[in-house]
């Protein structure tokens, strides 16, 4: 198979040497690869680290964007102008019908763990033999920390943070703890890694694998904010709201009549240490969102 393997990547410096090693596991599986990593405005050494993977690899394309944090400065517009960016320098090196697969992910601690190449090959023999197969996402060894991109009728139907948002508007005395314990925590759940795949209407997870066919088709593209109606104490206000870029990437492929699934088997970190180890949600998270 041939494929595009994508990641943008800013301060992630300490994880990144053992993502590229889980990014060469990958590139194992693929008849012919190439890899396109974007990178903006650290202040550690993860553009060197690129740039020295760049140099010491085959098909290896790295790109720098000093200043775009103060060009744009809302980190999910940004986010999404980066991943828009990948996209159209595919469409300028060969298009969609240049490669089989799109592989995107973080480049961050969430994929530095060494990748199983056996439960890989397993649960991408399993999505190919699937009917309108778009999309594939990874699972997390403990709770699914990426709520935010997931969408399921009823695991998480909208936007977990919206919710927290909605909910201070109809009962502002809440605390932002309570307001996390009534809307966040009941939608934590993990998944046997031995349970069938889960069919959903976005994911993310840190990894995500799409069919090149299914993109040509939608032409989807990355979204960071959106307009949001917000019913509070003064009365109804429309803000600027921050949102997952993946979820509309993700509703452009369902629209198509693409089909998207976690695979359980499919781990890529190990969630239940971090939470150990002391890593939560943070309760004010859904205050950084609003804009305007």
């Amino acid at each position: 198979m041939r494929a595009l393997i994508t990641g943008c990547g800013q301060n992630c410096a300490a994880a990144l040497p053992a993502v590229l090693r889980n990014i060469e596991r990958l590139r194992s599986l693929c008849s012919t690869s190439r890899v396109l990593l974007l990178e903006n405005d650290s202040s550690d050494d993860t553009a060197s680290l690129i740039r020295a993977y760049g140099q010491s690899h085959t098909n290896v394309h790295a790109l720098g964007f000093p200043g775009l944090n103060a060009r744009i400065p809302i980190k999910t517009v940004r986010l999404a102008h980066l991943r828009n960016t990948a996209l159209e320098w595919l469409r300028c090196h060969g298009g969609w019908s240049s490669i089989d697969w799109l592989v995107v992910l973080d480049l961050d601690e969430v994929n530095a763990a060494p990748w199983d190449l056996a439960q890989l090959t397993q649960a991408l023999l399993w999505w190919q033999k699937q009917p309108q197969a778009a999309g594939l996402f990874a699972n997390q060894r403990g709770p699914y920390y990426d709520l935010w991109a997931l969408r399921h009728t009823k695991l998480c139907p909208d936007d977990v943070w919206a919710g927290m948002l909605r909910l201070h508007g109809q009962q502002p005395e809440l605390s932002d703890a309570q307001l996390l314990e009534q809307v966040y925590v009941p939608r934590q759940f993990s998944l046997d890694p031995a349970s069938p795949p889960l069919e959903v209407d976005s994911a993310f997870g840190g990894l995500a694998i799409y069919q090149s066919d299914w993109l040509a088709r939608a032409e989807p593209c990355y979204v960071g904010e959106r307009a949001l109606a917000w019913d509070g104490p003064a009365g109804r206000r429309w803000l600027r709201w921050q949102c997952c870029e993946h979820v509309a990437f993700h509703r452009q492929l369902r629209s198509c009549g693409g089909r998207l699934w976690i695979h359980p088997g499919l781990i890529n970190w190990d969630s239940e240490a971090a939470r150990k180890a002391g890593m939560r949600p943070n309760p004010a998270g859904w205050r950084h969102l609003v804009v305007g």
